[in-house]
């Protein structure tokens, strides 16, 4: 019993407590006390007081006037070999290659940081998901968590031969100047540094992004394009309301439980509004159908695998979810020894039916890519005693609390 007590004070390795820690232990009671002052307010003032006062106007373009919408093409979709992940591979560095659409083509992205090049992504030997399989359910909806289900067909349509690709170099100069990566190896945004005039520029950023045809990309553009969105709109909401002890006490309105992922209309893509779940739930899971995307995605927390150094891009993309895989697995946040076995991130948890469905699942998934420390944990173990996880914000900024903890290590 108190090896247990001691487990739950203990620091963890990248220097803040654990989610069981006071810190967001106590953030839950505060929001669950909250959820029964709310329902009470239903049942007196009716269902339309809450909603009426958590409403707020739809996104706009930079002049202010509405994103144009789209129409959908009339060809019919490409459909293609679902695809599992691979079971050997080799860590690899990530490579920025920076990329922009032809002069003339479907729209040319604004020079932000200087001239680029244009680049003809490498053929990957990542297989694609069928078209006819994305319409699928899946999640954990007793968690609370979206299932995995299409949220517009139009987000289906692609360009098997296209050789478009988005300059993301914008987000990669961002990244260049206020990406930190600690001792233990978690990476870090310098938020109280990022400068107004940076910030205009990451904002330039996702406005190029949303007027972006993604229909005319082929399927690794795509995913790249959609991982680089969800990031840098991440940290775009971060950074309008900074400061914040993590992304969760950020939200629209009062009913809100879960910080911004379910806000509508924080982008509008082809003229749809879309929401951060949207993107990573309506779109991502039920189209590539890869367990390794929840890896590349990124929630400003410092239980959430690692915001990389670079833009994701076409180019080496499966070779780049293979190493995302790898160092979250064996980084110490995935997989914990508890007192009664084997902790795992609650990623694996609220996820699992995209790991398999199952406990075993889960594990066999992990086995895959566990090295060193990570793999002696495994072995043996046929359960899992736990989960946990930390909604610490990934901060870079040096507080007197990670001084002391680091100097303890």
């Amino acid at each position: 019993m108190l090896n247990c007590f001691v487990e739950t004070l203990s620091v963890n390795a990248y220097g803040d407590l654990e989610l069981e820690n006071m810190q967001i232990k106590y953030f839950d009671k505060l929001t669950a006390v909250t959820k029964w002052i709310a329902l009470f307010s239903i049942c007196l003032c009716g269902p339309n007081a809450l909603a009426q006062s958590g409403s707020r106007a739809a996104p706009t373009g930079g002049s202010g006037s509405r994103l144009p919408t789209v129409s959908a093409p009339t060809q019919p979709l490409v459909a293609q070999p679902s695809f599992a992940s691979p079971q050997g591979f080799a860590p690899v560095e990530s490579s920025t290659a920076v990329q922009a659409f032809a002069p003339g083509e479907t729209f040319s992205t604004p020079q932000i940081f200087g001239t680029t090049e244009p680049f003809v992504p490498a053929q990957s030997n990542m297989s694609q998901p069928s078209a006819a399989d994305a319409n699928v359910t899946g999640g954990n909806s007793q968690l609370g968590i979206p299932q995995s289900s299409l949220v517009d067909p139009v987000f289906e349509i692609h360009d098997p031969h296209s050789r478009f690709s988005v300059d993301h170099s914008p987000w990669d100069a961002f990244l260049q100047r206020y990406l930190v990566t600690g001792p233990s190896g978690v990476n870090r945004i310098k938020y109280a540094q990022v400068t107004a005039c940076d910030q205009q520029r990451l904002n330039c950023y996702l406005q190029q992004l949303q007027s972006t045809d993604v229909r005319a990309l082929n399927r690794d553009e795509q995913l790249a394009f959609w991982f680089n969105l969800y990031n840098a709109k991440t940290a775009s909401i971060v950074l309008q309301h900074y400061p914040v002890r993590s992304i969760r006490q950020i939200k629209q309105k009062f009913t809100d439980f879960v910080g911004p992922f379910d806000d509508p209309g924080v982008v509008n893509v082809l003229g749809k509004p879309l929401s951060l779940n949207d993107i990573e739930s309506g779109i991502i899971r039920p189209i590539w159908k890869d367990p390794r995307i929840h890896y590349a995605v990124n929630c400003a927390s410092f239980g959430c695998p690692n915001l990389p150094a670079d833009a994701w891009t076409a180019a080496n993309l499966d070779a780049r979810l293979n190493s995302a895989a790898y160092n979250f697995i064996n980084s110490g946040r995935a997989v914990k020894s508890g007192c009664a076995g084997i902790r795992l991130s609650k990623i694996y948890k609220w996820y699992q039916d995209d790991f398999g469905g199952d406990e075993q699942s889960v594990l066999a998934h992990i086995r895959q890519y566990a090295n060193g420390q990570t793999s002696n944990l495994l072995c043996n173990c046929t359960s899992v005693s736990g989960y946990f996880y930390d909604w610490s914000l990934n901060d870079g900024k040096v507080t007197r609390r990670r001084l002391f903890e680091s100097w303890r290590r």
